[in-house]
């Protein structure tokens, strides 16, 4: 979400590591989905237990699941406990965090936005972040580059 990470990036009350680039927000070692015609389902409810049961959550308390990469399109399911922080960060693209379970409260340039379970926030590209899990949080996030950011 920096301005060369992508939204699946964090540390909690340190520094943001891509995990592309040795360090950070561990993902599942699992093949991501792409679409295959014209669409594709994911079973949130199934998603969240398996990313609950990954070693990394329970080391760390955070853990992220890239559901879809796309070349336009980027959905990762994030799990942070409570008390942890990912530093601020910016997104390349239009980006959109749904709270799923949890409490989350991102802090942005001008204000912080407080974000219950069943809320969605959207942020244009480039808008520094930081998010706050108030309670151990699953959230998903939605992300948008034009073609050819990111190497799509």
């Amino acid at each position: 979400m920096s301005s060369t990470r992508r939204p699946s990036a964090g540390t909690p009350g340190g520094a943001v590591k891509n995990p592309r680039r040795g360090g950070g927000l561990e993902e599942a070692k699992r093949q991501e989905q792409a679409l295959k015609g014209a669409a594709v389902a994911f079973d949130l409810t199934s998603e969240v237990a398996s990313l609950r049961k990954e070693s990394a959550w329970t080391r760390t308390g955070r853990h992220a699941k890239t559901l879809l990469v796309q070349p336009d399109l980027r959905i990762v399911l994030t799990a942070l406990r409570a008390g942890l922080r990912l530093q601020e960060h910016k997104a390349e693209g239009t980006l959109s965090v749904q709270v799923l379970e949890g409490f989350l409260r991102i802090h942005l340039p001008e204000r912080v936005v407080d974000l219950p379970v069943g809320h969605v926030l959207a942020l244009d590209r480039l808008v520094g972040h930081d998010v706050e899990a108030v309670e151990d949080s699953i959230f998903l996030v939605s992300s948008s580059w034009r073609r050819g950011q990111l190497g799509g």
